[in-house]
């Protein structure tokens, strides 16, 4: 009975034996995971070697190839001169409409220029009483002569001129307390309908009375106040300005060229003053009577509408050269900008 306890019992005993080799450094489910995961990086790796030498193998064939293309003559007549026609044509197009039509061998450059006007021309007015005349009866003379230090208001400014071709004329203005245009202001029936202001609405500031006489707002203006008839101003325009003339003195230069080519719409002084007017035909005599200028503008406007109700003018003036055939020619155009007669705004 002790023999077998002590083989039992021994440093290994059978029990103890079997669970040493079970619980050794490997057991079976830890040993079936790690074959597992060896298995699974060695197909990672495995796939991106083949992937890295497909990659490898693209990139040589690319770059380290030469590829020449493979010719076919055809001797053949008809095929051959249509080809060569096909390239002459291309070759033709090319160079007629790029370089010979589109001037493509020329450089374009912007125009630089200066603008100088003089206005000329005089009309003899009849001082003596006439319809569109306000608190002038009475008034008589001799003519008048209406020059441009009348008729240009301002008498000065860039590129632009103004000349009056109707008016509405009040005499024997003096400056003091009057009633305001009823036209403007309307009818009062006592103060209490014109309360005093600093601010001027029309003709004035209101002083805070109402005139007894025109039975409007009295105000601190230039009396009598202006009261215009459209009546009279509309049947025509006080002042026949279509003859009168502007001489437009035009100097065009390109900066590339600095001063090697300077053109003037004039040829010299001494040729201005004996060209007489421009026109079609004598495009170098700058001085343009006004109704010439109105002439050019599309769609036709007519003169005297114009001097009735004002309106603003653009003369245009282009010079498209080529100096290739030493051809520089100034040509002009006109339009009209906007109407006056009813509001500034209104275009035409």
């Amino acid at each position: 009975g002790s023999t077998d306890r002590s083989i039992t019992d021994s440093g290994h005993p059978k029990g103890s034996t079997d669970r040493s080799i079970t619980d050794s450094g490997h057991p079976k489910g830890s040993t079936d995971r790690s074959i597992t995961l060896r298995r699974a990086a060695k197909n990672v790796m495995t796939t991106f070697r083949v992937k890295c030498e497909w990659a490898w193998t693209a990139f040589s064939a690319a770059a380290f190839e030469y590829d020449t293309p493979k010719v076919v003559h055809i001797q053949n007549k008809f095929i051959g001169v249509l080809y060569r026609l096909f390239q002459l044509f291309i070759i033709g197009g090319m160079v007629g409409y790029n370089i010979v039509y589109m001037k493509g061998y020329q450089d374009m450059e912007s125009v630089l220029g200066t603008v100088s006007l003089k206005t000329k021309g005089a009309m003899l007015y009849n001082n003596s009483y006439q319809p569109f005349m306000q608190n002038c009866n009475g008034t008589s003379g001799s003519p008048q002569v209406f020059d441009p230090a009348d008729y240009i208001i301002p008498p000065q400014e860039p590129s632009t001129f103004f000349v009056m071709t109707n008016m509405w004329i009040t005499c024997n203005q003096t400056y003091g307390r009057c009633g305001e245009d009823p036209n403007i202001a309307g009818t009062c029936s006592g103060p209490s309908s014109c309360p005093q202001s600093s601010t001027v609405k029309a003709n004035g500031p209101r002083t805070g009375a109402c005139d007894t006489n025109t039975r409007t707002c009295e105000v601190h203006a230039w009396c009598p106040t202006e009261k215009e008839n459209r009546t009279y101003t509309d049947l025509a325009p006080k002042i026949n300005a279509g003859d009168f003339t502007v001489l437009i003195k035009n100097t065009a230069r390109f900066p590339r060229l600095n001063s090697k080519y300077l053109k003037k719409n004039y040829f010299n002084n001494t040729y201005l003053s004996s060209c007489g007017r421009w026109s079609p035909s004598n495009t170098y005599c700058p001085i343009f009577r006004l109704k010439d200028i109105v002439a050019m503008i599309e769609p036709p406007q007519n003169f005297t509408v114009m001097s009735i109700e004002g309106a603003e003018v653009a003369l245009t003036i282009t010079w498209n050269c080529n100096l290739d055939k030493d051809s520089c020619d100034p040509q002009y155009s006109a339009r009209r900008l906007c109407c006056v007669a009813a509001s500034m705004d209104v275009l035409c």
